[in-house]
């Protein structure tokens, strides 16, 4: 699933660098969103499938497949919690992010966000998955810090205002990596896990 999430965060970043993406990911918001979330989930289907099966063969977990268990146990303890929940959880919070920003925005007359970058930034998290998502808030909030701190006593441009817009995909690319390579080797990493 990482290669997956940081092939399409790719492809992504590529899009919004030029203005031809920037208009294609603006008049297709709607529908990338949930062609990802569509293909996403897909992918942990098909994951779900290659690991019973997988299990099936082995000598030891085909006890916990039928006719030895429920299929419930699979669904529920394998399928469930090992697969699906990491990110049916960033889904949730990604719709939750989508709404409260699409609401701002309209609420301000489009004053944060361009009309592709909530979708973005819900895409982003989404892609990021369970527990992934706290880090890439932290990440996210200190990214802008500095580049705030950057451009207003570096560059001394005090009244510029300072779009979160490039900072998404590269901080949820981050995030994916760190999070794989090595914060899943602290103690901590397995308490936030589902």
């Amino acid at each position: 699933m990482v290669l997956l999430g940081i092939a399409i965060l790719l492809a992504v970043l590529g899009a919004s660098l030029t203005e031809r993406g920037r208009s294609l990911l603006g008049d297709h918001r709607k529908l990338i969103f949930l062609t990802v979330v569509c293909a996403v989930f897909s992918f942990l289907l098909i994951v779900s499938i290659l690991q019973y099966k997988s299990m099936a063969v082995d000598p030891f977990s085909k006890f916990f497949l039928p006719p030895y268990q429920s299929i419930r146990y699979f669904m529920f303890a394998v399928a469930w919690a090992r697969v699906f929940a990491p990110y049916v959880i960033s889904f949730l919070l990604s719709l939750i992010f989508l709404a409260v920003a699409l609401g701002y925005n309209k609420e301000f007359d489009e004053k944060f966000f361009e009309k592709e970058e909530a979708y973005v930034g819900a895409l982003s998290i989404f892609l990021s998955g369970h527990p992934q998502w706290i880090f890439y808030f932290i990440f996210l909030v200190f990214g802008y810090v500095l580049v705030q701190l950057y451009v207003r006593f570096v560059m001394r441009k005090v009244e510029e205002r300072v779009p979160l817009y490039y900072l998404w995909v590269p901080v949820a690319i981050f995030v994916i990596l760190i999070s794989k390579y090595w914060l899943s080797s602290f103690e901590f990493w397995s308490l936030l896990k589902v």
